[in-house]
């Protein structure tokens, strides 16, 4: 089964190349709260003037702006305390892809065939990678990961972490949220990017993946592609 509410927030803009997923976390309606909120600051972003825009720093401001409204709202309402929420968060423009996320949701990329995870996870075992203790392969043997070292309205400020890369004609992403990244593996994620030409059917396929698998969580997934 799955939980009886969901937490995940999305964002989706193809005129403005915006794409964004949330995972919100806490008590009673905190989640749903957090998620919403972020996703709605980065939902701004697709306003913005589409010329002389750091797109980079936009993203990584976007986020801790973000930050700042989920830990205002939680600290001034008692039963908001302790919410918070990942979030990944792709934008496209001019043949470049910038990316940012906090937290645990992920960011692929399907590029003639070979599936590549852009963000790497906020958790212990992410932070292993990350400094080099263990490679990702070995990331993999521990499972599912329920502590992140870093989200989106827990503290004051937040680290971001951001990257960017151009973006070729026939790139697939995918952004999504744990829901989906704990019970179906890579292999899986980018034989069903591969094989499914629509990203309609793409997305329901993940979606049914999971659930088939028994995710307990829910699951959230926005496919892209570039033209």
């Amino acid at each position: 089964c799955v939980r009886s509410r969901n937490e995940d927030a999305w964002f989706a803009d193809a005129r403005a190349g915006v794409f964004v997923v949330a995972d919100g976390m806490g008590g009673h309606q905190a989640g749903d709260r957090a998620s919403a909120l972020t996703v709605d600051s980065l939902g701004g972003l697709a306003d913005a003037p589409p010329t002389a825009l750091d797109r980079a720093h936009a993203l990584r401001r976007a986020i801790e702006g973000a930050n700042r409204r989920v830990y205002d709202a939680s600290v001034g309402d008692v039963r908001l305390r302790g919410m918070g929420t990942t979030v990944v968060a792709l934008w496209l423009h001019g043949g470049q892809a910038h990316w940012a996320h906090v937290g645990d949701s992920r960011l692929y990329r399907l590029r003639d065939g070979e599936l590549r995870a852009l963000t790497l996870d906020h958790s212990p075992v992410g932070d292993l990678v990350r400094i080099g203790r263990i490679t990702p392969q070995q990331a993999a043997a521990f499972g599912p990961m329920r502590l992140l070292t870093r989200s989106v309205g827990t503290f004051p400020h937040v680290q971001v972490e951001a990257g960017q890369d151009a973006a070729r004609p026939g790139d697939r992403y995918l952004l999504c949220s744990d829901g989906l990244t704990d019970v179906v593996p890579d292999a899986t994620l980018a034989r069903v990017l591969a094989e499914d030409g629509e990203v309609a059917a793409a997305t329901r396929r993940l979606a049914l993946t999971a659930l088939d698998a028994g995710g307990p969580d829910n699951v959230t997934a926005l496919v892209v592609d570039v033209i």
